[in-house]
């Protein structure tokens, strides 16, 4: 077999002849194409660009997020792609088990949930598919993954920008009692969400977008619909993002372990430095954003959580929160009362997760997390050239830090972390040649 350049490798697929080395698992070029477009549409849906509709066709696209039909397909797909895998494939896999413990103990729930109705709900067009979708993960190449992510990124920020320029109504947010909120958000239901969501995929574009213009072009468009969104969480996140991404690539870049330990103290003393000073500055930072000492009532609906939680610490309580007119259960009206009024999340994703899976839910999700992290710390000055490594050292403490005010661990969060637990089970297949030149 003719010899591939190493350049023109992506995972183990090759662009143009679909070939692949001696002794690899060989995807066709169709296999590859029905696995992204499968991959495509559950990110998508998951990271919640459809989910406030697009007013000028009609609502067109909130549908997709309620109804429950086409992320019931994907069972199905997934399935059928397993057994058309190349022989030898799924034997190869490498699943993320923490991934599925947690998305199995998510099923669980349903057992105790005060809203079981809603609860099958998410079972069947979030669990299950997010199940089926790690499977997916696992047994196909990286490369698979990294260009349904890109394409769904990019696809997102051309769709919002359209939809911000075109609808006046996606350029605020009617948020119940707050009454209408500025700030834009798309196709999204919440600025905050799509803020956000914007502030994830610039961090993915910072590593794995191939050329230097496409990569910038990325992020300028997601960097510019974060800081429209007028979210103070996404853009701190994103000030987060840029700034770690930066300073991770020339990290990387120190010859000796010793200047490299150098870089690492003086960093970890900056961020406390930066973090102390925002501490003791609030009082007067956040009148200036238009915020209160208590972030808008966060503060409020903390209190009542964690009081709340009090009562099934471990397990939860399912779902509980309000995803609709009608509050579903005796439980949800108790907490809304004492929050003192209705809420559709505890704006904070450790919160979000206890009140509704307890701490072992808590648990499981900080296991997922810190374990990807702690594998590519482990790898990050010997693989610079492999973006997975590179991605998962910033995009793990920009995640938890978003979660501080929003549940960003919920679908397009946890999207993009069931990504990190299974890309970092092969950190090395996947190789960047703008990285590696960029050296």
């Amino acid at each position: 077999m003719t010899a591939v350049a190493p350049s023109r490798l992506v995972g183990q697929f090759t662009h143009r002849s679909g070939r692949y080395p001696r002794g690899e698992v060989g995807f066709s070029a169709l296999y590859r194409r029905l696995c992204i477009g499968v991959l495509c549409c559950y990110l998508s849906i998951e990271l919640g660009l459809f989910a406030g509709g697009i007013a000028p066709l009609g609502g067109f696209g909130s549908s997709l997020q309620t109804a429950p039909k086409l992320l019931q397909l994907i069972p199905g797909l997934v399935l059928g792609l397993l057994v058309m895998a190349p022989r030898g494939a799924v034997g190869r896999g490498r699943v993320s088990l923490l991934s599925i413990l947690y998305l199995s103990w998510l099923s669980a729930s349903m057992l105790w949930s005060v809203d079981s109705v809603y609860s099958f709900y998410i079972f069947r067009t979030s669990v299950l598919p997010g199940v089926c979708i790690v499977m997916l993960m696992a047994v196909v190449p990286v490369e698979f993954v990294v260009t349904a992510v890109r394409l769904v990124s990019r696809f997102a920020i051309l769709l919002v920008a359209v939809v911000v320029a075109i609808d006046p109504l996606s350029r605020v947010t009617e948020d119940g009692a707050a009454g209408l909120l500025e700030g834009w958000r798309g196709s999204f239901v919440h600025k905050n969400q799509m803020g956000m969501m914007m502030v994830l995929i610039a961090l993915f574009a910072y590593f794995f977008e191939p050329t230097r213009l496409q990569k910038w072009l990325v992020v300028a468009g997601a960097a510019a619909l974060a800081i429209g969104s007028s979210s103070i969480g996404a853009t701190a996140g994103l000030i987060l993002a840029l700034g770690a991404s930066v300073s991770i690539s020339r990290f990387v870049r120190v010859e000796s372990d010793r200047d490299a330990g150098v870089w690492a103290v003086v960093g970890l003393l900056g961020i406390a430095a930066g973090g102390l000073l925002l501490g003791v500055s609030l009082e007067f930072v956040l009148p200036a954003v238009g915020k209160d000492l208590t972030f808008t009532g966060r503060t409020y609906i903390w209190r009542s959580c964690i009081q709340f939680l009090q009562e099934r610490p471990l397990v939860g309580f399912g779902q509980v929160f309000n995803h609709g007119d009608k509050i579903a259960s005796a439980e949800s009206a108790r907490l809304f009362r004492s929050v003192g009024f209705v809420i559709g999340s505890a704006h904070n994703g450790y919160l979000n997760i206890a009140v509704q899976y307890g701490l072992v839910g808590v648990g499981l999700f900080a296991a997922l997390m810190l374990s990807a992290w702690r594998q590519a710390l482990i790898r990050v000055r010997t693989t610079s050239g492999f973006p997975v490594v590179l991605w998962c050292v910033v995009f793990v403490p920009v995640l938890l830090g978003m979660s501080m005010s929003e549940p960003v661990f919920g679908e397009g969060g946890l999207m993009f972390a069931l990504i990190a637990a299974v890309l970092m089970q092969r950190p090395t297949e996947y190789l960047n040649p703008r990285l590696q030149m960029s050296r």
